[in-house]
C-alpha cells in the first residue's frame, strides 16, 4: 500500500500546477512529456497493486488525462466558433450546464472532468469541422 501510495502522491505533486492552468495556455508538449513520465512511473507498481481501488482510480485518472491532451490540441483553436463549443457541450452531456463561452477559461482539470477522452471521436469531428466550416 505504501508503494501505491507513494506513486499517487508523485502524481499528485507532478501534476499540480498543470492543473490550475488555464486549459487554453499550457504547454502541450511539456505537459504531455509529465503525463508520461507519471503514467510511465504508475505502470512500475507491482502487478499484485493493480487490482486495489486506488491504483485502478490512479490509472484511470493518468489515462483519461494521457487521451485528453490530443483533444486539448486538436481544439485549442481559433477555428472553433460558438456553435462548435455548444456541439462538444452536447457531446460531453454539459450543455445546460454552462455558457459555451466559458469553457475557453477552464483549468486543465475542469477541462478533464469534462470526460473528453470518453467522446473522442465525436470532440474530433466538431474540431474537425469548425477547421472545414473557417476555410468556407
Amino acid at each position: 500500500l505504501d508503494e501505491v501510495l507513494k506513486a499517487k502522491v508523485h502524481s499528485t505533486q507532478a501534476l499540480a500546477s498543470w492543473l490550475e492552468q488555464p486549459w487554453r495556455d499550457v504547454d502541450l508538449a511539456a505537459f504531455e512529456a509529465v503525463v508520461e513520465e507519471t503514467l510511465n512511473a504508475a505502470s512500475e507498481l507491482r502487478p499484485a497493486t493493480r487490482g486495489w481501488d486506488v491504483t485502478q482510480g490512479l490509472f484511470t485518472f493518468l489515462q483519461g488525462l494521457h487521451a485528453t491532451v490530443p483533444l486539448m490540441r486538436v481544439l485549442n483553436t481559433p477555428c472553433m466558433r460558438t456553435r462548435h463549443w455548444k456541439q462538444f457541450l452536447r457531446v460531453v452531456g454539459h450543455e445546460l450546464d454552462m455558457p459555451s463561452a466559458s469553457v475557453k477559461q477552464y483549468t486543465v482539470r475542469e477541462f478533464i472532468a469534462l470526460a473528453p477522452h470518453a467522446f473522442a471521436a465525436d470532440v474530433e469531428a466538431i474540431a474537425q469541422q469548425a477547421m472545414i466550416d473557417a476555410d468556407s
